[in-house]
């Protein structure tokens, strides 16, 4: 966020893809970047509206905590930030100063709770504990569900605690994978059609990248195989080509094949994959 000459509250507010409730004692978190000493107004919008303020030591990142007991209900519909209020940007002529970087928004539930902050960034999947994990089903196989487990290979490419085992037994069809609705409804555009993945695979195969609506409409899948076998390799699918189609607004489901082959599948395939994002094209 840079702020720029003009009023002394300008700042940012983050509509949310669907309003939150708001725990009595709520702790929320937000980690910010300053090179400076600047204090950080922290707004909820719409249901019970409260506004805190806590301070940034200007020593690169620190994690703030803006501690909102007492201020609880349902209805929330957006996040206003605001740096240094009531003092007037000056961007132009001292950039160091007026230029700020803030990431990973969570609520923790109450304060003092050990429980996983749930990130408010839910368009992507990284599968640790504390970060966005979804709701997965499996499909043309109904043995084996998605399973999230330790990374069986903490090297190369994806250094990450936990991923996603996907299973598909003998007999499954061969274009079983997995799905969730779990990230918040999108349009594919040029501020996402870029997705990668990392897998961990044993057999070169298809892996296929598809999105769906409610309605169940989509575009077809986007297959690439897999170059390296027994170690990580982060795959990326250009999904440019689709914007503007048909079925590519309002999109609810993001679908993965793990191992889309060609035939019927006549051993077992156990398949790992990680760190879906979304980004520019």
């Amino acid at each position: 966020m840079v702020k720029n000459a003009g009023a002394t509250f300008g700042g940012s507010t983050l509509t949310l893809d669907s309003a939150i409730d708001i725990p009595a004692g709520a702790m929320i978190t937000m980690k910010v970047w300053s090179e400076r000493q600047v204090p950080v107004l922290f707004k909820l919008e719409g249901g019970p509206v409260g506004e805190i303020t806590a301070t940034h030591s200007g020593s690169g990142w620190e994690e703030l905590s803006f501690n909102f007991t007492g201020i609880s209900g349902a209805g929330n519909t957006g996040v206003t930030l605001i740096f240094d209020n009531g003092t007037a940007g000056d961007a132009e002529n001292d950039a160091a100063n007026w230029t700020f970087y803030f990431d990973d928004i969570t609520f923790p539930g109450t304060a003092g709770s050990a429980e996983p902050p749930v990130t408010l960034s839910t368009l992507g999947f990284d599968f640790e504990p504390a970060g966005n994990t979804g709701t997965w089903t499996v499909f043309e196989d109904t043995t084996a569900p998605l399973e999230f487990v330790a990374n069986p290979d903490m090297t190369g490419a994806n250094t990450s605690a936990t991923v996603a085992k996907f299973t598909a037994p003998i007999g499954a069809a061969f274009y079983a994978g997995t799905e969730t609705e779990s990230a918040p409804t999108f349009t594919l555009d040029a501020t996402n059609s870029i997705v990668r993945i990392m897998v961990w695979k044993t057999t070169i195969s298809d892996v296929g990248i598809k999105f769906a609506n409610a309605a169940g409409g989509a575009q077809g899948e986007l297959k690439i195989p897999n170059t390296v076998v027994n170690a990580w390799e982060e795959m990326t699918f250009d999904l440019s080509g689709n914007i503007g189609l048909g079925d590519t607004s309002d999109l609810v489901d993001v679908i993965v094949f793990p191992d889309f082959i060609a035939g019927e599948r006549t051993v077992e395939s156990v398949v790992y994959f990680d760190n879906i994002t979304f980004s520019a094209n």
